[in-house]
């Protein structure tokens, strides 16, 4: 396969540079990476590609070219509009969205936030869903001995079991809002995360 596109696009007022790599033919397909970047899911999205246009967006402030970038958002719902803005920017109406990891947390809340800009959602070992009366630690400030008690299930522990890491309230609230639910909701025994309490945090460890 040929080498993807690189576009580079200025969003949120001028304030936020970043790089979507573009590549395939076919339905447009928008792939959010997890919290090891890009680089990692290129062979992924190569098999996508396959089938489908790939747009495959770095998190803000995970671009080389503008790493301080996230700290234009202020908050969590700052990065789901400026999702929004950068599917306007692309000119995709109703793509398939897929999201790895913390990427599919962001897929997860994107389509909640508007059904009508999700053709269709793919959720692949999803970090979990937002939930405010939830508050969990930061996971990815951890310890190695500390993060696993707290990213996988466990009986002894009484985590939840891996048929609840998409917790009934949120799959619900993803089905009334789309009127389907997602394609696939994997969650490798992970425990239902929520997002880390900053997301300037999480976005600036991505990098």
């Amino acid at each position: 396969m040929a080498a993807p596109e690189v576009r580079r696009l200025t969003l949120w007022q001028d304030r936020i540079q970043t790089e979507v790599e573009i590549g395939g033919r076919g339905p447009p397909l928008v792939y959010l990476h997890g919290p090891w970047g890009l680089a990692p899911d290129r062979a992924f999205v190569a098999s996508l590609a396959e089938a489908n246009t790939v747009y495959a967006p770095k998190h803000p402030g995970t671009s080389r070219d503008d790493p301080e970038a996230v700290h234009a958002l202020d908050n969590w719902f700052d990065l789901i509009v400026y999702y929004g803005e950068l599917f306007d920017k692309l000119g995709l109406s109703a793509p398939a969205l897929v999201g790895h990891s913390f990427g599919a947390l962001v897929a997860a809340e994107f389509a909640a936030t508007a059904p009508k800009s999700v053709g269709r959602l793919v959720l692949i070992d999803p970090v979990g869903l937002w939930r405010d009366d939830l508050p969990v630690k930061n996971w990815m400030i951890l310890s190695d001995k500390a993060r696993r008690p707290s990213l996988f299930a466990g009986r002894r522990r009484g985590a939840f079991s891996t048929s609840r890491a998409i917790r009934p309230s949120a799959s619900t609230r993803l089905r009334n809002s789309s009127g389907r639910r997602p394609v696939q909701a994997s969650s490798s025994g992970r425990s239902p995360i929520a997002a880390s309490t900053s997301t300037r945090t999480a976005l600036r460890r991505l990098r």
